[in-house]
C-alpha cells in the first residue's frame, strides 16, 4: 500500500503487516456496502448489551412460570376455588368443572352474599382448615419470582426481541 494507507487486504501477507485493530475491522471493509457496513457496526455495538439485558429479562419469565408452576399453596387455592365455583355453580363439588384459571378468582371476588364474597370464604376456608398457617405468607413466599416480574414490562421486552430479530437482518 501507499504512505499512511494500510495495505492492500487481499495480497500475500497483508494482513500480517495490519495494526491489532485494522484486523478487527477489516472483515467490515471487505464489505461492499458503505450503509451495510455503518450499521453492522452499531449492530455489534450495542448487541452483546441488549442480548444480556433481553436474557436476564427471560430469564426473570423462567423464574416466575417455575414459581406459579411449584406453588403447593397456589394449587390448593385453585383446587379450594373449582370446589367453590362447582358448588356455586351445580350445588355440589363432584359434577361441573375440571379445571379453573386465574380469573376465575376474580369471579369469586365478584360473587357476593351481602358484604361477603365468595372469594372471602374460599380465604376463610383455607384458614378454618389449618387455623396457625399463614396461607397467603406462604403464597407470597412461594411466587417471590412472579411477584418481582409483575414489575417487568413484557411488551417492551417483546418489542426489544422483535428489534434484536430486526438488526441481524442485515
Amino acid at each position: 500500500g501507499g504512505a499512511g494507507r494500510p495495505p492492500e487486504p487481499r495480497a500475500p501477507g497483508a494482513r500480517a503487516k495490519l495494526r491489532d485493530v485494522e484486523q478487527m475491522v477489516l472483515p467490515f471493509a471487505l464489505l461492499r456496502r458503505g450503509a451495510a457496513r455503518v450499521r453492522l457496526l452499531c449492530i455489534a455495538r450495542e448487541a452483546r448489551v441488549q442480548f444480556k439485558s433481553t436474557s436476564r429479562s427471560l430469564a426473570a419469565i423462567r423464574r416466575a412460570c417455575n414459581a406459579i408452576k411449584s406453588s403447593a399453596t397456589l394449587k390448593e387455592v385453585m383446587l379450594l376455588a373449582l370446589d367453590l365455583g362447582n358448588f356455586i355453580n351445580h350445588g355440589s363439588s363432584g359434577v361441573g368443572a375440571k379445571a379453573v384459571n386465574i380469573g376465575s378468582l376474580v369471579a369469586l371476588r365478584d360473587f357476593k352474599s351481602g358484604r361477603m364474597s365468595s372469594l372471602h370464604f374460599l380465604c376463610a376456608s383455607l384458614l378454618r382448615s389449618a387455623p396457625g398457617r399463614a396461607a397467603s405468607d406462604e403464597l407470597e413466599a412461594e411466587l417471590q419470582p412472579a411477584l418481582a416480574l409483575a414489575k417487568l414490562q413484557v411488551q417492551n421486552l417483546s418489542s426489544a426481541m422483535r428489534n434484536f430479530a430486526r438488526d441481524l437482518e442485515v
